[in-house]
């Protein structure tokens, strides 16, 4: 696959880390080195320049029972690259709880449901973008 923006990868795509996977385990080095490096992502014309930020390696997976209701939306276990995607996760995760509303004008509910969740039509059991999950593959 090409290389996506952070809207494209988050865009349509549910994650799930397998259990065979290791838990999260970054420390404030490598958590300060992933800000740095995209806090130091430089713009030109007003437009952030592409960056590389590590390869992430997906594969696609059929959603649970209670998720097939999300109509157009693809999930994937995270091969490589969960560290990074967790933490860019929380970093968005945070970002959100302090914004009022995306550049665009989006309201905090949509970009919530772009980037963190989506929620089904009854308001009830929201799907996170990023969750842990049972696998039946043996390393």
């Amino acid at each position: 696959m090409a290389a996506v923006n952070l809207f494209e990868l988050l865009n349509g795509r549910i994650f799930r880390i397998p259990d065979y996977q290791r838990g999260y385990a970054w420390e404030e080095k490598q958590l300060v080195e992933l800000w740095d490096d995209l806090d130091e992502i430089p713009e030109e014309n007003g437009a952030h320049k592409k960056h590389y930020t590590g390869t992430i390696y997906l594969e696609e997976i059929q959603p649970h029972e209670n998720e097939k209701w999300l109509s157009g939306v693809k999930f994937y276990d995270v091969v490589d690259g969960q560290q990074r995607l967790t933490t860019i996760s929380v970093f968005i995760f945070e970002l959100l709880k302090l914004a009022d509303a995306g550049h665009s004008g989006e309201s905090k509910e949509d970009l919530i449901k772009t980037y963190l969740c989506k929620i089904n039509s009854s308001g009830k059991s929201p799907i996170y973008k990023f969750s842990y999950a049972h696998s039946d593959k043996k390393l």
